[in-house]
Formats: structure tokens, sequence, C-alpha cells
């Protein structure tokens, strides 16, 4: 539950916004402050932009949002004196280095700017922008730069480029493969981000640990009934060979119930002894088993390591229980043992051995 809650909220954490870089962009000896978005390839999208963002000029045989274009704002194309088939250099400050990282953008196309469009923006189909974007992460937009996009939620910002493709998450194994596969379908260049636990990417792992743990537990039980049936048949013996024992404390005067609950205390004794003996050996075995270094290069089992080192984690619930479990089990079988012994009379007792 906590690896969950703790992915779902890094997964809100990497919202993306939109892949924008603010710098200037310079034709000649002009230069203009602008913003560089992407907009996305697909092309009901590219639709939409062509729909919202009316052309001014366009290159022969282009489409002003064409799969390899750059549309520049109208009013910075006024300014710098720029047309269709003219390059223009981008300028911005990268985030990681010193120097500003420029890029060449050949325009393709003019367009109007809208009112949810307040500033000056270059355009540039995401295959484009992806390639230098990743390489040369801008710094963050200012509050003029970011003001100028489009409102998030709006039709124009689905059209535009992420920073990165964020991906819903999954809650199964089964899920997570199919996405994987849908992820192959994308026609996109930006990256894709995904935010998985254990718990759901490897859901199919956890399943498994919950029939391995079902099968060892019926195991278990199996085992125990073949002991349980062991242990009655050692008390029946031990009666038997006691028998005579049994008949005199009988003629002295021990009631039925002494005598069976003297022969359930020494069942008890004995299993107590026996379980603590069990536990010292099983946390001494842990303790060397936690020492040895275990290689798990390219073995999928090494999820099951920490550091190289199988990690035993006892409870003190756990063992206490189980304790609790087998001194029950220990005493209910030695009970009928015990009530046949203390039904017996003493002078059927010492009738044993004539």
């Amino acid at each position: 539950k906590d690896a969950k809650r703790y992915a779902d909220t890094l997964h809100a954490a990497l919202e993306p916004s939109l892949a924008a870089a603010a710098g200037t962009l310079r034709y000649g000896a002009k230069t203009v402050p602008v913003t560089a978005v992407g907009y996305k390839n697909d092309s009901l999208l590219r639709a939409v932009l062509s729909d919202s963002l009316a052309a001014t000029a366009v290159l022969p045989n282009k489409r002003p949002f064409a799969k390899d274009g750059v549309a520049l704002d109208s009013s910075v194309a006024a300014v710098l004196g720029v047309r269709p088939g003219d390059t223009c250099v981008l300028s911005y400050p990268p985030k990681y280095d010193s120097l500003p990282y420029e890029e060449k953008l050949p325009v393709t196309a003019l367009v109007k700017r809208t009112q949810s469009i307040r500033g000056g923006i270059v355009f540039v189909n995401e295959k484009l922008l992806y390639r230098f974007y990743y390489d040369h992460w801008p710094k963050p937009l200012g509050p003029e730069a970011a003001a100028a996009l489009p409102q998030k939620g709006t039709t124009l910002y689905r059209a535009l480029a992420p920073e990165w493709i964020l991906l819903k998450r999954t809650s199964t194994t089964q899920e997570a493969q199919k996405q994987t596969k849908e992820i192959s379908k994308l026609r996109t260049n930006a990256f894709t981000v995904n935010v998985q636990s254990m718990y759901e990417s490897a859901s199919m792992v956890v399943n498994l640990e919950f029939a391995l743990n079902l099968v060892t537990l019926i195991a278990v039980m199996v085992l125990f009934f073949i002991i349980l049936i062991g242990v009655v048949n050692t008390l029946r013996m031990t009666i038997r060979e006691r028998t005579r024992e049994i008949g005199t404390i009988r003629a002295i005067g021990m009631q039925k119930n002494d005598v069976r609950n003297s022969f359930m205390l020494e069942t008890f004794f004995l299993s107590l002894f026996a379980v603590a003996g069990g536990i010292a050996t099983a946390f001494g075995v842990m303790a060397v088993l936690s020492l040895i270094k275990i290689n798990s290069q390219d073995n999928p089992l090494g999820m099951l390591l920490v550091n190289g080192h199988l990690n035993f984690v006892p409870t003190v619930i756990g063992t206490v229980g189980y304790t609790v479990l087998i001194l029950i089990i220990a005493v209910a079988t030695a009970y009928f043992p015990a009530r046949r012994a203390a039904n017996l009379s003493a002078a059927a007792a010492f009738r044993h051995y004539e």
C-alpha cells in the first residue's frame, strides 16, 4: 500500500508541461525574443492547429504545419523581415550548460497569432524540436514566456508537444504488458515516462509468491499430521510401557484427572523444549546463510536478495504464534492417549504384566 501511494505521488509530480524553450530568434542582424514550442505530428492535431492559427504565407506545396515544418508568428516575422524559405537561428540558454545553444530553423509558414497566444511564438515540429531539446535541455520558462503559451486544457494546448509523455498508472502485470505494446504504436519522438511499483509491474511474481506460500502451508500441514500420527503412536507405546507405573500411582490414590494431566504436562514441556531448540537452531542457520555472498548477476532471482545476501525477516509475532500453535497441537494430540491411560484402573494396570 505504501509503495502504491508513493508511486501515485511521484506520478502526479511528473505531470509534464509543454516542451518549450525561451530565447531569441535571429535573422541577419535582427533579433526578437521568442518562445519555441513543439507541435505534434498527429495529422488530426495538426489540422486543429491549422484551423486555430490561420496561415498568412506558406511555402509552395507545403501545409502550414507540416511534419518537417517550422511555423513562425507573423508579427515576429514582420519585425525580422522573414519569409517562408528563410532560415532563422534560435538561441536559448540551456539548463546544464553555460553557453547558449543555437539551432537553425528553416521557416516553412507564417501564422497569425490568436487571442490564446500573447507573445512571439515559433512552432517547431516535434521531430526537429526533440532532436535538440533533450540534448540541450532549456532553462524553465519565465513568467512572461509561460503566460504567452496556450492555457492547459484548451484544444490548442493538446496539439502542442509535451516535455515527455507520462503513461497512465497500471495496476497489474497484464495491464503493464498491454501498455508496453501500445507504446510501440505511439508515433511520437518524445520520451515516455512510466511509474510502476513492484506490486504492479510484477504482480505475477507477487501472485506466484502467494501460490508458493499456500503450497508451503499445505505441505507443512501434511507434515504436521504425519508427525502427529507418529507422536500419537509414540505416546501409546510409552503408556503401554508405563502401565505398571500408572497402576502404582493410581493405587496410592492419584485421580484420573491427575494422571491425564501429568501426561499432558509432560508432552507440553517436551514440546516446549523441542521448539526452543528448533528456534535457536533456525536463527543460527539464518545468521550463517545471511553471511554467504550469492552472485546473482543476470539472474532474476537476484530480486530476492539484499546486497547479494539472503535477507531473513523473522517476526516476534510469527515466532510466538507458531510456537503456540505447535504446543496446542502437541497437547491436543497427547490428550487422547493420556485419557486412555487415566481410565486404567490400578487392578487392570497390574494385570497387564501378569
